[in-house]
C-alpha cells in the first residue's frame, strides 16, 4: 500500500485555468446583463401599462361619469375645512387618476371641488407618478387614522415614482395648504 503524504502539493494546488474561466464567464454574464437590461426594461415597461394609459376625455363630464364624489374634511389644528373630491377606489380608477385630463373637475357641481382621493383597503407603501398627467399637483399621503404623513409637489409628465406609506392619497392643486400632521377625514363607504 502506498503512503499518501498530507503535504502533496499537486492535489492541493488550485487549478488556475479553471478559476480564470469561471471569473471570465461570470464577468461576461454581468456585462451582457448590463447591456441588455435597459432594452428588456423598456420593452416590458412599455407593454405592461395597458389600463393606465387608456385616455379619457379632457372634460369634467368624463370625470363625473367615471368617478363618484365624496365629502372630505381636512383638520388643521382646531379648524375644519370641508371639500368635495372624486373618489378612486377600484384598480382601474386608481391607475387612471388624472391622466389625460386638463382640469381638476367640478365634482358634479359640488363646491369646492378639491381634487381626487385614492382610497386603499390597507395601510401599505403607495407609489405614484405623473405619466400623461398635464397638471402640477400636490400628492398627500395619510395613514389609517387620516393623519397626513407625507406631502409631495408633483411635476407634470414625470415618470419618477414617489412612494410613501399610507391608506389614502389625495391629489390636489398645489395651492392647497396641507402639511404633515394635519388630518383627513374621508366619507368612504
Amino acid at each position: 500500500m502506498m503512503k499518501r503524504e498530507s503535504s502533496d502539493m499537486n492535489s492541493m494546488r488550485p487549478k488556475i485555468g479553471k478559476i480564470w474561466f469561471v471569473v471570465g464567464f461570470g464577468t461576461g454574464l454581468i456585462l451582457l446583463t448590463l447591456f441588455f437590461a435597459p432594452i428588456f426594461e423598456f420593452y416590458y415597461s412599455s407593454n405592461s401599462k395597458t389600463t393606465a394609459t387608456t385616455p379619457i376625455q379632457s372634460s369634467n363630464q368624463s370625470l363625473d361619469s367615471y368617478y363618484p364624489v365624496t365629502k372630505v374634511t381636512v383638520q388643521k389644528g382646531t379648524s375644519n375645512y370641508t371639500y368635495y373630491m372624486y373618489l378612486a377606489t377600484s384598480i382601474s380608477q386608481q391607475e387612471r387618476g388624472y391622466m389625460n385630463v386638463t382640469s381638476f373637475g367640478d365634482c358634479r357641481g359640488n363646491s369646492p371641488c378639491l381634487g381626487m382621493l385614492f382610497y386603499f383597503q390597507n395601510y401599505t407603501a403607495l407609489c405614484f407618478w405623473m405619466e400623461n398627467t398635464y397638471m402640477p399637483m400636490k400628492q398627500i399621503w395619510a395613514n389609517n387614522t387620516g393623519s397626513v404623513t407625507y406631502v409631495y409637489n408633483a411635476t407634470p409628465f414625470s415618470t419618477n415614482t414617489i412612494c410613501a406609506y399610507g391608506r389614502m392619497v389625495l391629489e390636489t392643486p398645489l395651492s392647497l395648504n396641507i402639511t404633515p400632521g394635519d388630518r383627513v377625514i374621508a366619507n368612504v363607504s
